[in-house]
């Protein structure tokens, strides 16, 4: 059955980073109907978030289209884009005036639509210069505060373009063997604008490395799918059965026929 979201009870809140967790805890966690959630903290500061809650209803929709529409920015909200991206200005006018002026109206729609936002809302004008990339970092409950803090700070002293980091809630996963929550955790998102030359992505890989190493000194992981940049030692710290994980692989595939970029650079033969 189709479900329909109402994001009215909730929608959004802003709150500081560092009430977060208590927040989750008491508003969130097990509360009786919510079906999706997400918090996003606002750079360069790092210190607030705002969050989107999503309730099962029996309510009328509002939003009667079962998917969202896929349109391209207009030229004014690619200028606002572009100035959000690029300029410190910019970031603290969003999350200062912008977002406290415009916020988002409750509204009934189906779970599809929820689902389905168009990548074209976030798509930069042109792609020749710069990109925008994802990465994610899982660490256990207990850990969220000093996580947060640590990565606002390496942020801060990097040259990192990030948009937005959104924070998700994962339940333990104790069967996979590249799991990156064996036990409950929070994961940071992280979406950020990134130059396309050799020099760009070195700078990248510089302080992608540093929140890496702070994820797996949290007792966290990273996630595998984006740009290869962790050691063969972090990688076998933060996803500890990977030989398991190996062996089967070379008892399935011995002449090795299937390969990727991960398995070149951590498996070895």
């Amino acid at each position: 059955m189709t479900l329909r979201f109402s994001s009215e009870i909730f929608e959004p809140e802003r709150l500081q980073l560092a009430d977060y967790k208590a927040y989750y805890r008491r508003r969130i966690d097990h509360a009786l109907g919510v079906v999706l959630h997400s918090a996003t903290i606002y750079p360069p500061e790092y210190r607030n978030v705002v969050t989107d809650t999503y309730r099962q209803t029996a309510k009328p929709l509002t939003i009667k289209a079962r998917l969202a529409p896929r349109d391209k920015l207009s030229p004014l909200m690619q200028m606002g884009l572009t100035w959000v991206t690029r300029t410190q200005s910019g970031k603290l006018a969003r999350e200062y005036v912008y977002d406290p002026l415009h916020p988002r109206q409750p509204a009934v729609a189906w779970r599809n639509y929820a689902a389905s936002q168009d990548v074209n809302s976030l798509e930069p004008a042109s792609r020749a210069t710069s990109t925008y990339g994802l990465q994610e970092y899982f660490v256990p409950v207990d850990r969220f505060d000093d996580f947060a803090i640590k990565m606002g700070e390496i942020l801060k002293a990097s040259p990192a373009n990030v948009l937005n980091i959104a924070i998700r809630h994962a339940e333990p996963d104790t069967g996979t063997l590249l799991s990156w929550s064996p036990k409950e955790t929070f994961c940071f998102v992280l979406y950020f604008e990134q130059g396309v030359t050799p020099t760009d992505r070195q700078v990248v890989k510089s302080w992608t490395a540093k929140l890496i190493q702070l994820s797996i000194d949290e007792g966290g992981a990273y996630y595998l799918p984006y740009q290869i940049v962790a050691t063969k030692p972090q990688f076998l710290k933060a996803y500890p059965r990977a030989p398991e994980y190996f062996a089967l692989k070379k008892s399935l595939d011995p002449n090795y026929k299937f390969r990727n970029s991960l398995w070149e650079t951590y498996y070895g033969r």
